[in-house]
């Protein structure tokens, strides 16, 4: 009988590379691989006493991209119901309608990004004022791409927030 090392040797990048197939993205490739084994480390005996252990890991990682995929179609969902549910327009946006109306842009953005927490204000930065890609960002801060525009989602709605409890919807 192999030693679970052993089986963990001779099928990561076997297993890595059937999930990255499957979802052409690398990390997440790499935390659905890592997750595939920590289920067979956690199934313990019962998985070295599997008849074909490599069939277990090819079949729980087939089982970990369905549910990943799933999850994620159904984020990309509620996303776009949470934006045809809310005004379209974010912050920036509204800068520059106030920019056009001769209002101070920068003192309101200054009020409400004062308010922002320190993850709030790097997203910020990342995709309103550097312009970067979400594909680019989700790989830097190493996360799923629809967890981060859930994150931005959330980012939109705190700082519409910010702007109604400031009263700044009023000059709007």
């Amino acid at each position: 009988m192999k030693s679970f090392k052993k089986i963990c040797r001779q099928n990561y990048i076997r297993i890595y590379n059937y999930i990255y197939a499957m979802t052409r993205e690398a990390f997440l490739a790499e935390d659905l691989t890592q997750e595939v084994f920590l289920i067979a480390w956690q199934k313990g005996e019962d998985f070295m006493k599997h008849e074909k252990p490599e069939a277990f890991l090819y079949k729980t990682a087939k089982i970990k991209v369905l549910e990943t995929l799933r999850e994620e179609k159904r984020n990309e969902s509620l996303e776009l119901q949470e934006n045809m549910a809310v005004d379209r327009r974010d912050l920036f946006d509204e800068l520059i309608w106030q920019g056009e109306q001769e209002i101070d842009e920068q003192e309101y953005m200054k009020q409400v990004l004062s308010q922002l927490t320190d993850e709030q204000k790097e997203l910020y930065q990342s995709y309103y004022v550097e312009h970067k890609p979400m594909r680019e960002i989700a790989r830097e801060k190493r996360i799923r791409e629809s967890a981060l525009k859930m994150k931005y989602v959330r980012l939109r709605k705190a700082v519409r927030n910010i702007v109604m409890d400031l009263g700044l919807s009023d000059r709007l």
